[in-house]
C-alpha cells in the first residue's frame, strides 16, 4: 500500500522538519510513499519556502523528488475559507483540507516533531487493508465532536480515535466528511467549529465515521501507535519515553518543540539517542537541532 505523507509545519518547526525529513529518507521504504506534502501553516512572507528549500529539501535525500511544498492559503482558499485563526488550529484543519491535494486512497499526517527511527513501511500504517489509527477512552469532556453529530451519550463507543501522530486517513472518507460539514454551515472540513477546542481533526474525522458512515470497523483497526512522543511538559518522565524508545516496535520517535527549553541534560539524553539512530553526526548537531530560534517564545 502507498501513502501519501502530509507534514504542516511554520518557521520555529524547520529544524524538527529537517530531521523528520532526514529521518524519512533514511528510514521510510520508498515504496511505501507518494508524494510528501509539506504545508506552510505562516505568515506571508516569512521566508519559509526560500529556508525549506535550502535547509530542508535536500535532507529528503532519494525522496527529495516527491517532495511538494503547498502554501496554507493555497490549500485553504481551495477549500473556500480564509487562512485565520489560532496556529495550531490551523494545522489541524489543513491536515483536512489538503486532502484535495492527495493522490493516494490513504494518507499519513505527521507532526514536525516526528521523525523516523527505524525501518519502515506500510505495515506501520495499515493491517490487512485498514488504517491503524490510536485509540483512547472516552471522556465527556473531548467528546465535542460526537455532540457536534448529534450522538447522544447513551451511543458513545467505550473507546475512539486518539490524536496522536502518524495518523493515517482515508482521503475519500475525509472528502465526505467535507461534504457534510459544508452542508452544516461550515466552509471546509478544515474550517473546525471554534467554539469546541474538543472538536480536533482527528476526533471529527472518528465521530463522522461513527454517526454517518455506519462506523470505522471496516476501514479502520484500533491499534497501538508506532509512534511515541516527548511532549516536553512538566508532567513528562523523560525516562519513561527514552526507555519506549528502544522498543523494536516503535518505528518513530517525536519530541514536542518545548523540548528546546529542557534543561542541558534532558537535551543531550535525547541527542544521543538521535546519534544512535544515525540521525545526527554529533552532539553539536544534534544540540543546535533543540536551540530555540532567536526570539522564539515557548510553546504553551
Amino acid at each position: 500500500m502507498r501513502f501519501d505523507f502530509v507534514t504542516v509545519g511554520f518557521g520555529p518547526d524547520l529544524a524538527l522538519l529537517r530531521l523528520q525529513a532526514r529521518s524519512m529518507g533514511r528510514f521510510l521504504d520508498a515504496g511505501t510513499v507518494g508524494q510528501i506534502l509539506v504545508v506552510e501553516n505562516g505568515a506571508e512572507g516569512d521566508g519559509f519556502p526560500e529556508a525549506f528549500a535550502r535547509e530542508v529539501l535536500p535532507e529528503y535525500g532519494p525522496l527529495a523528488g516527491r517532495v511538494r511544498l503547498l502554501r496554507g492559503a493555497e490549500v485553504r482558499d481551495y477549500g473556500g475559507a480564509p487562512l485565520a485563526g489560532r496556529g495550531w488550529r490551523r494545522q489541524q484543519g489543513l491536515k483536512l483540507d489538503v486532502h484535495r491535494f492527495v493522490g493516494s486512497e490513504a494518507y499519513v499526517t505527521l507532526d514536525c516533531k516526528n521523525h523516523f527511527i527505524r525501518p519502515t513501511d506500510a505495515t506501520a500504517f495499515a493491517e490487512g487493508g485498514r488504517l491503524r489509527v490510536p485509540s483512547r477512552g472516552v471522556q465527556a469532556r473531548q467528546m465535542g465532536a460526537f455532540r457536534y453529530f448529534g450522538v447522544a451519550e447513551e451511543r458513545w463507543p467505550e473507546a475512539v480515535f486518539g490524536i496522536s501522530t502518524p495518523f493515517p486517513l482515508w482521503r475519500a472518507e475525509v472528502a465526505a466528511l467535507d461534504e457534510a460539514v459544508r452542508a452544516r454551515g461550515l466552509a471546509s472540513a478544515g474550517a473546525l467549529p471554534v467554539s469546541d477546542d474538543s472538536v480536533v481533526e482527528y476526533r471529527l474525522y472518528g465521530a463522522f465515521l461513527f454517526a454517518c458512515r455506519r462506523g470505522w470497523e471496516a476501514g479502520h483497526v484500533l491499534s497501538a501507535p508506532p509512534a511515541v512522543t516527548f511532549h516536553a511538559r512538566a508532567t513528562d518522565r523523560l525516562e519513561a519515553f527514552l526507555a519506549a524508545v528502544e522498543r523494536p516496535a516503535v518505528r518513530m520517535m517525536g519530541v514536542h518543540r518545548r523540548a528546546m527549553w529542557c534543561d542541558a541534560a534532558m537535551k543531550a539524553a535525547i541527542v544521543a539517542r538521535w546519534i544512535g539512530f544515525g540521525l545526527v553526526r554529533d552532539a553539536v548537531e544534534g544540540e543546535a537541532l533543540l536551540t530555540p530560534p532567536e526570539g522564539a517564545a515557548r510553546p504553551v
